[in-house]
Protein backbone atom coordinates (compact mmCIF):
# COMPACT_ATOMS: atom_id res chain seq x y z
CA UNK A 1 0.00 0.00 0.00
CA UNK A 2 3.20 2.43 0.69
CA UNK A 3 4.31 1.94 -2.63
CA UNK A 4 1.02 2.26 -4.16
CA UNK A 5 0.79 5.27 -2.53
CA UNK A 6 4.22 7.08 -3.45
CA UNK A 7 3.92 5.90 -6.82
CA UNK A 8 0.28 8.41 -6.98
CA UNK A 9 2.22 11.30 -4.85
CA UNK A 10 4.96 11.33 -7.53
CA UNK A 11 2.44 10.97 -10.34
CA UNK A 12 0.69 13.73 -8.93
CA UNK A 13 3.78 16.27 -7.99
CA UNK A 14 5.18 15.38 -11.64
CA UNK A 15 1.80 16.48 -13.22
CA UNK A 16 1.45 19.13 -11.11
CA UNK A 17 5.56 20.16 -12.31
CA UNK A 18 4.55 19.81 -15.93
CA UNK A 19 1.45 21.90 -15.71
CA UNK A 20 3.49 25.10 -14.37
CA UNK A 21 6.08 24.76 -17.11
CA UNK A 22 3.18 24.72 -19.82
CA UNK A 23 1.88 27.61 -17.93
CA UNK A 24 4.90 29.40 -17.60
CA UNK A 25 5.63 28.78 -21.70
CA UNK A 26 2.80 29.97 -22.33
CA UNK A 27 3.13 33.12 -20.55
CA UNK A 28 6.70 33.90 -21.89
CA UNK A 29 5.63 33.29 -25.66
CA UNK A 30 2.77 35.58 -24.75
CA UNK A 31 4.85 38.38 -23.70
CA UNK A 32 7.07 37.80 -27.06
CA UNK A 33 4.33 37.82 -29.47
CA UNK A 34 3.56 41.85 -30.77
CA UNK A 35 0.30 41.43 -32.00
CA UNK A 36 -1.81 38.22 -29.88
CA UNK A 37 -4.81 36.36 -31.58
CA UNK A 38 -7.37 35.74 -29.86
CA UNK A 39 -6.61 32.52 -29.42
CA UNK A 40 -3.70 33.37 -27.77
CA UNK A 41 -5.32 34.96 -25.23
CA UNK A 42 -7.44 32.26 -24.67
CA UNK A 43 -4.55 29.39 -24.28
CA UNK A 44 -3.02 32.28 -21.89
CA UNK A 45 -6.46 32.45 -19.84
CA UNK A 46 -6.89 28.64 -19.80
CA UNK A 47 -3.42 28.42 -18.57
CA UNK A 48 -3.80 30.66 -16.12
CA UNK A 49 -7.17 28.67 -15.17
CA UNK A 50 -5.48 25.80 -14.87
CA UNK A 51 -3.06 27.05 -12.63
CA UNK A 52 -6.04 28.34 -10.42
CA UNK A 53 -7.60 24.83 -10.14
CA UNK A 54 -4.02 23.11 -9.13
CA UNK A 55 -3.98 25.49 -6.47
CA UNK A 56 -7.62 24.97 -5.05
CA UNK A 57 -6.66 21.07 -5.60
CA UNK A 58 -3.89 21.00 -3.51
CA UNK A 59 -4.71 23.03 -0.84
CA UNK A 60 -7.51 21.06 -0.01
CA UNK A 61 -5.21 17.77 -0.52
CA UNK A 62 -2.99 19.67 2.10
CA UNK A 63 -5.38 20.81 4.22
CA UNK A 64 -7.06 17.07 4.10
CA UNK A 65 -2.98 15.77 4.92
CA UNK A 66 -2.73 18.18 7.93
CA UNK A 67 -6.24 17.53 9.82
CA UNK A 68 -5.54 13.65 9.26
CA UNK A 69 -8.58 11.10 9.80
CA UNK A 70 -11.11 11.93 12.28
CA UNK A 71 -12.53 15.22 13.69
CA UNK A 72 -9.88 16.53 16.34
CA UNK A 73 -7.74 19.09 14.82
CA UNK A 74 -3.78 18.83 16.10
CA UNK A 75 -2.24 21.87 15.99
CA UNK A 76 1.37 20.39 15.46
CA UNK A 77 -0.12 18.62 12.44
CA UNK A 78 -0.62 21.86 11.31
CA UNK A 79 2.77 23.10 11.93
CA UNK A 80 4.95 20.29 11.02
CA UNK A 81 2.73 18.72 8.61
CA UNK A 82 2.32 19.91 4.46
CA UNK A 83 2.43 23.70 4.15
CA UNK A 84 -0.83 25.25 3.18
CA UNK A 85 0.49 28.16 1.27
CA UNK A 86 2.53 26.60 -0.89
CA UNK A 87 -0.13 25.43 -3.44
CA UNK A 88 -2.31 28.75 -3.02
CA UNK A 89 1.05 30.03 -4.52
CA UNK A 90 -0.32 28.95 -7.88
CA UNK A 91 -3.54 30.35 -7.44
CA UNK A 92 -1.88 33.64 -6.63
CA UNK A 93 0.45 33.55 -9.92
CA UNK A 94 -2.65 32.93 -12.20
CA UNK A 95 -4.80 35.38 -10.69
CA UNK A 96 -2.08 37.54 -11.35
CA UNK A 97 -1.46 36.39 -14.77
CA UNK A 98 -5.45 37.11 -15.22
CA UNK A 99 -5.14 40.74 -13.83
CA UNK A 100 -2.18 41.30 -16.35
CA UNK A 101 -4.77 40.76 -18.78
CA UNK A 102 -7.12 44.03 -17.82
CA UNK A 103 -6.57 46.93 -19.88
CA UNK A 104 -5.25 49.68 -18.74
CA UNK A 105 -7.41 52.00 -18.95
CA UNK A 106 -9.97 50.43 -16.68
CA UNK A 107 -7.17 50.69 -14.12
CA UNK A 108 -6.43 54.61 -14.65
CA UNK A 109 -10.74 55.49 -14.83
CA UNK A 110 -10.99 53.25 -10.91
CA UNK A 111 -7.91 55.65 -10.09
CA UNK A 112 -9.02 59.04 -10.66
CA UNK A 113 -12.88 57.97 -9.57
Amino acid sequence: MRQARALVAGLVVTLVVIALAVAMVVATALGMIARPTRADLWTYVGAMVLLLAIGAAGAALHLRLDLGPGVQIVPERLLEGAPLMAPLLFRNMGIVGLVALLPEYEAADAATE
